[in-house]
């Protein structure tokens, strides 16, 4: 009886040393604070019986059995030896783990599987935001460098709306004749007023031109993945009266998409 009682003594200091931090964390995979102190009790001491753990745990000898049955027949946390008196010993921490790992799985794909389709029908079309990631470049030389990145990017298909071609086209005329080698399908749109330029001499031998009377901003689409859509005006706050070049780019899919379907609408109203 000595020995019982130091050792009851022993295991209720030990737990009072539990880290508050493993005592939530266990507490948040389903352990109940009766649970934590049985399970770490016979982690530290071995083998058990009822009477043994009641005193070291704190759990009243009225309740003690009531929660070893429920650890050992449907937690799966002990294991209980037949005796006379019975006897619990822990079961093996990383597996107790994985059927709580397997049980969370089970039961969120479970309760997925009934809620779902009734949550979808509610949600129906009315999809009314979402949040994309752009970028932002500002000024000419970082305009240019971005241009100049998407283009050494482009593989099979290129759509581009420029307004000021002039400029554009002699930065990145090494571009476009790389891309006419490796056999990549470009199709630009520009302003009418360029029909009978050298300019337009120069880009109508390596795209497939066609023109409006005026764009309004410059667009660009690479392989369906990249798009951009660029304007002069004055994103600096920091100089919140210089107008320089900007471009909003992105390769989110709905960006990418929205810039597609404004280019679309331009060559499909445009003249060859």
């Amino acid at each position: 009886m000595n020995y019982i009682r130091r050792k009851s003594n022993l295991k209720k200091n030990q737990m009072q040393k539990i880290k508050p931090e493993i005592r939530n964390a266990l507490k948040t995979l389903g352990f109940t604070d009766y649970n934590i102190n049985i399970y770490i009790s016979l982690l530290n001491s071995g083998e058990m019986n009822a009477h043994e753990l009641s005193k070291v745990t704190g759990v009243p000898y009225s309740r003690i059995y009531e929660v070893l049955n429920e650890m050992t027949n449907n937690q799966k946390l002990l294991t209980k030896i037949d005796g006379r008196p019975s006897t619990f010993i822990a079961n093996n921490p990383k597996e107790i783990f994985k059927s709580i790992k397997q049980q969370k799985d089970d039961d969120f794909e479970s309760n997925m599987q009934v809620s779902l389709p009734y949550l979808n029908d509610l949600y129906g079309d009315h999809n009314l935001a979402k949040q994309i990631s752009f970028t932002v470049f500002e000024g000419a030389k970082s305009c240019r460098d971005h241009v100049r990145n998407v283009l050494n990017f482009t593989v099979k298909n290129l759509s581009f709306s420029v307004k000021e071609i002039e400029d554009v086209y002699r930065a990145i005329k090494v571009n476009f004749e790389f891309l006419k080698r490796i056999g990549c399908k470009v199709q630009i749109i520009i302003e009418e007023r360029f029909r009978k330029s050298k300019i337009y001499e120069e880009v109508k031998k390596t795209c497939e031109i066609r023109f409006v009377p005026k764009i309004h901003e410059t667009l660009l689409i690479s392989d369906g993945k990249t798009a951009f859509m660029s304007v002069m005006s004055n994103f600096n706050i920091l100089k919140p009266s210089e107008i320089s070049h900007s471009i909003i780019s992105s390769s989110d899919l709905i960006y990418v998409t929205f810039v597609t379907e404004i280019f679309n609408r331009y060559w499909q109203n445009s003249i060859q």
